[in-house]
């Protein structure tokens, strides 16, 4: 509390009024036209989720989602016990020392998990160039095709 008085003075000032809104008919093409946006949003961002969710269920735990080629060659590779390849890689946009990166590459072309991007450059694999879920599940589904059954 103070030790001396307090005057305390009220005043009022003008607020502005609400804003109306316009109760003009909208046009139909129009609300046809965000309806479609909103849902082609909605569903595409429900494919990504639903798409990771799989993902995230099938790759083995701690796995993390593959975001790019060399990281989803990786993942198949190791989770195939990382066999050798057939033939000794040598793509230039892969690091020669990185040997494991090199034989996940190669074995994943070798055995058709993966495509290269370009038939005008066998030498290149663009290991940094994003891979979709959907292609990630795709292959990684054909993966487990190649496994030996355990019946």
């Amino acid at each position: 509390m103070p030790k001396n008085r307090v005057a305390v003075t009220a005043s009022t000032m003008d607020i502005p009024s609400a804003p109306t809104i316009d109760d003009a008919p909208v046009d139909p093409a129009i609300s046809t036209a965000v309806t479609i946006i909103g849902g082609a949003l909605l569903v595409g961002g429900l494919h990504q989720l639903g798409t990771e969710l799989w993902l995230i269920h099938h790759l083995p735990k701690g796995t993390a989602i593959p975001e790019t080629r060399i990281e989803l060659a990786e993942v198949l590779w190791k989770d195939a016990g990382q066999p050798a390849p057939a033939a000794e890689a040598a793509y230039t946009d892969i690091d020669t020392d990185d040997t494991d990166a090199q034989q996940a590459a190669q074995w994943a072309i070798e055995n058709e998990l993966m495509t290269l991007r370009s038939s005008e450059h066998p030498d290149k694999f663009d290991p940094h160039v994003p891979v979709s879920t959907v292609k990630a599940i795709r292959a990684w589904k054909k993966a487990q095709q190649m496994k030996p059954s355990t019946k």
